[in-house]
């Protein structure tokens, strides 16, 4: 939960995000062109047409078919030099299929659905575009690149129907590309808001841990926006020159949830309390993308990392309970301790040379109290490893160690590390022998380790 704080005077800081009157928005088709699949302007309207019959529902059918009959869409189609490809190192960044990626190699044409889009409810020029796209990729055998990004959708898009309602499932369309910084924390960015006339999105100085839940927030966060633009549209008949918003932004787990395409209410996890402030700075355009960076609102004083932490505890709930405790003392947990500490060595190896993308590591640390007291043993999450110090962020919130809290940066001994975790993207892990243990002969009136 945010830390209570007096406000800082004088009126709150609007922000003012200029949109625009109408942008482009395109998606290309990749493809080897045969008889069998005929290339002329009229084969393809007529393909449009029939898939837009199949995949597009009422009222969006209506409305899409006008834009597709209209100048409103433009189709280019020829030899694959017609656009510039995307760098294939940048491709890559987004993990292609196997097989995607062949047809692209192998395409010697390409198709392009080129339409007018404005900030409006249910976007019907992107919408427009995109099931263009998926038609001519349905009736060419072809794979479509989504260049605002850049990245290869998969194959079955060409299959996905229109929503009825056009609402915009933001990872399908919006993906949020992350790279470390010098100090091993990441700074996440948005790719893909720009097409619908809004800033990007960003949060700096993430520690790894958060990553993934993070990009909920974010997801929530471009939901948010999409629906103030388009109200705010709908409220004026007609684009809007700028949407204002303030220093601070209320975000609910409702939102978290609609950017996935669920609807309805959702009732807040044990422990949260569905909803959150969120700080944010806009820069507009210059040289690149227009920015909305993601920062501690006004009243929060304390690490930056212990606010990430409180946003996700106040919408999903603790990240990190307490599985089970054990005295440190038992037989079992020293022989889990002594095999961590064996391994250690080529576990440090690893994080220095680079762990695969997804891929955390954790730590656990024994934090004393007084000299009557038992020692708090916590995970951390590493940034970064130099000679005998480790520097990361705790992942527990503590239970005794009051004047430490969940997600606060802290620099320990690697001398004094009992344990240790590397976890996967998919949920699996190396190492925890500690914890293991602590499954087998948990109790619940010892400190946690």
């Amino acid at each position: 939960m945010l830390l209570p704080s007096r406000r800082p005077r004088g009126r709150p800081r609007l922000n003012r995000i200029r949109l625009p009157e109408a942008q482009q928005v395109s998606f290309v088709v990749y493809f080897q062109p045969s008889e069998a699949e005929p290339t002329d302007p009229e084969s393809l309207k007529r393909a449009i047409a029939g898939w837009l019959e199949a995949h597009a529902p009422e009222p969006m059918r209506m409305a899409l078919r006008r834009c597709a009959d209209s100048d409103q869409l433009r189709l280019l189609v020829g030899e694959r030099d017609i656009v510039a490809d995307p760098p294939l190192e940048v491709l890559g960044w987004f993990r292609p299929g196997e097989l995607e990626e062949r047809l692209f190699r192998e395409a010697t044409h390409a198709a392009v659905a080129v339409a007018a889009d404005i900030v409006a409810p249910m976007r019907p020029g992107f919408w427009t575009a995109a099931a263009a796209a998926r038609a001519l990729a349905q009736a060419l055998r072809g794979v479509i690149l989504d260049p605002a990004i850049p990245r290869l959708l998969p194959l079955d898009a060409a299959e996905r129907s229109i929503p009825d309602d056009g609402r915009i499932v933001v990872p399908d369309h919006i993906l949020l590309p992350a790279s470390p910084n010098r100090r091993g924390l990441i700074w996440m960015t948005s790719k893909g808001m720009a097409r619908f006339g809004l800033p990007e999105l960003e949060i700096r100085d993430v520690p790894p841990h958060l990553q993934d839940a993070l990009a909920n927030v974010m997801n929530g966060m471009a939901h948010h926006l999409l629906t103030e633009s388009a109200a705010l549209a709908s409220q004026a008949g007609g684009p809007p020159a700028e949407l204002v918003v303030g220093s601070e932004i209320r975000l609910t787990l409702d939102e978290l949830l609609h950017a996935r395409g669920a609807v309805g209410h959702a009732l807040p996890p044990e422990g949260a309390r569905g909803w959150t402030m969120l700080g944010v700075r806009y820069r507009a355009a210059r040289r690149g993308d227009a920015l909305l960076r993601l920062v501690p609102p006004p009243p929060f004083q304390g690490q930056h990392s212990v606010w990430l932490t409180s946003v996700l505890s106040d919408l999903l709930g603790p990240l990190h309970e307490q599985v089970a405790t054990v005295p440190t003392r038992s037989e079992g947990m020293e022989a889990a301790h002594r095999r961590a500490l064996s391994e250690l060595p080529a576990v440090k190896q690893r994080f220095q040379v680079g762990l695969r993308e997804g891929e955390v590591l954790l730590v656990k640390h024994g934090f004393a109290g007084d000299p009557a007291a038992d020692v708090e043993f916590m995970w951390l999450s590493v940034a970064a490893w130099e000679g005998d110090r480790i520097r990361g962020h705790l992942i527990n919130q503590p239970r005794w160690r009051t004047h430490l809290r969940a997600g606060q940066e802290v620099d320990v001994r690697v001398a004094d590390i009992y344990d240790w975790i590397i976890a996967h993207e998919e949920g699996e892990f190396e190492g925890g022998y500690t914890n293991r243990v602590a499954l087998e002969e948990g109790e619940t009136s010892d400190p946690p380790v």
